[in-house]
């Protein structure tokens, strides 16, 4: 345990020549940096996940160009156009496999910045960082002036077995040409203290190096590490506690910039966890409430046999429909009748759909189709209103009866109706009372023949 400790320990930010800026915004993204950027020509950054604010700064402030790689992106999905002349995208991962759909560091800086110019490399590739750092060579890492990472797995630091197969070597690896001088600790995953220690370590620590050569002249004018420092973002995972990293990471002792910043971070995490208690109470407070009202207005909408909509018109499909949240990229589309679901939201609220007739309806029967494969309980607790404005209120909803066949994974095709007399409107919305995705296979909204 020793050798790993001692490994470890070349973890532990040193003092540096140049005061520490944060670029890339103030968000899970962003980084700290030397602020020796001065004669960086190019950035190399794989793992981008549609997102380049870091990228898009390095160009607007210092005029660096990026060159970004990932299969699971493309640059239609960018959030921020590609900046013409000065950033690149490939749909590659950054690997040494050899594969079609990957690039090496290697290739990929022949091809896009050869020559000897000083660079930086930003990577977050979820534990990829590993083969590829110890596939490269020392000469292709040493380009790089900087090098800003999301390092995984830390927890592989717990016994010599799994520590020597990558971890140790890809921190002796870097620190042969880099000094780390800022570490911050990733509040996602928790945290362990390291065997016969009294180190924390953080299963995801944010790590910058610069290379040895840049740290010249009188060291006693250096910058000491603040850890926290005052520019690291608080929280990358706000429902989490934030990761104090402990006394063995401050060797040299605390700044009151660094202790005012850590009481700052908890009490941030105390008023943030005391308002999502707050809500999560008065969520429950409304279910509650919306179930008793329901239980009130079994007179005014009940179940009804699917033989009694076989002759009246449906005017949902082909609808225009708004949701509350979306698993894809679009929260808008048109209502049609397809398995396993045509739309599907996400899962951290009441998730609701809402359908726009384009004209006001009066309408008598809904009938609804869950979930074909699989988590019909998701749709345990639905309510629904008929509304003449876009938005509708909480104090409207009434229930819809789904029988235990609506949530029977053996009947695809069962659908369950509700009979709704004398309710008028341009809108319908569905809302669910989980705090769970909403996702159905087919809506469908029945008019009296004559209407």
């Amino acid at each position: 345990m020793n050798e790993i400790i001692g490994n470890l320990s070349l973890l532990i930010p040193s003092p540096c020549p140049f005061e520490m800026i944060r670029v890339g915004g103030d968000k899970d993204g962003g980084y700290l940096l030397p602020n020796d950027l001065n004669g960086i020509t190019d950035c190399f950054s794989p793992g981008v996940n549609n997102f380049k604010n870091f990228e898009d700064e390095l160009y607007s402030r210092f005029k660096i160009k990026s060159h970004m790689c990932d299969k699971s992106s493309d640059i239609s999905k960018l959030k921020t156009p590609m900046i013409e002349g000065h950033q690149t995208f490939i749909k590659k991962w950054l690997d040494i496999d050899g594969a079609d759909d990957s690039i090496s560091l290697e290739d990929w800086l022949k091809e896009f910045c050869p020559g000897d110019s000083d660079l930086l490399l930003q990577m977050d590739i979820e534990g990829a960082e590993y083969r590829n750092i110890l596939g490269t060579s020392q000469s292709i890492l040493n380009r790089f002036r900087i090098i800003v990472m999301e390092i995984h797995a830390l927890s592989e630091a717990k016994s010599s077995a799994t520590f020597d197969k990558r971890l140790g070597p890809f921190i002796k690896k870097l620190s042969e040409s880099f000094i780390c001088v800022h570490v911050h600790p990733n509040n996602c995953c928790g945290e362990f203290i390291v065997p016969s220690s009294k180190m924390n370590m953080p299963n995801i620590l944010e790590i910058t190096w610069l290379r040895r050569d840049r740290f010249v002249g009188d060291s006693l004018q250096w910058n000491n590490p603040k850890i926290p420092h005052p520019l690291d973002i608080r929280r990358n995972v706000d429902s989490k506690p934030p990761i104090d990293l402990n006394d063995c990471w401050r060797p040299n002792g605390d700044g009151i910039e660094s202790k005012v910043k850590r009481l700052a971070d908890k009490c941030d995490y105390l008023e943030f966890r005391n308002t999502a208690l707050e809500d999560q109470l008065n969520r429950s407070r409304f279910v509650c409430n919306a179930l008793l009202k329901s239980f009130g207005q079994y007179t005014n909408s009940r179940p009804a046999n699917i033989a009694s909509i076989e002759n009246m018109p449906e005017i949902a499909e082909g609808c225009p429909y708004t949701l509350s949240s979306s698993a894809s990229s679009s929260k808008t589309g048109i209502v049609v009748n397809e398995k396993p679901f045509f739309f599907h939201t996400k899962g951290n609220e009441h998730s609701y759909i809402t359908i726009d007739f384009g004209i006001t309806r009066k309408v008598r029967y809904l009938s609804l189709r869950n979930r074909t494969d699989t988590c019909k309980n998701r749709a345990e607790i639905l309510l629904f209103s008929i509304h003449k404005e876009s938005d509708f209120s909480l104090n409207n909803l009434q229930p819809l009866f789904l029988s235990d066949d609506f949530f029977n994974l053996k009947l695809e095709d069962y659908n369950s109706v509700t009979e709704v007399p004398s309710m008028v409107g341009r809108y319908i919305t569905i809302y669910s009372l989980k705090n769970e995705p909403l996702h159905l296979s087919a809506i469908n909204v029945f008019i009296d023949p004559q209407e």
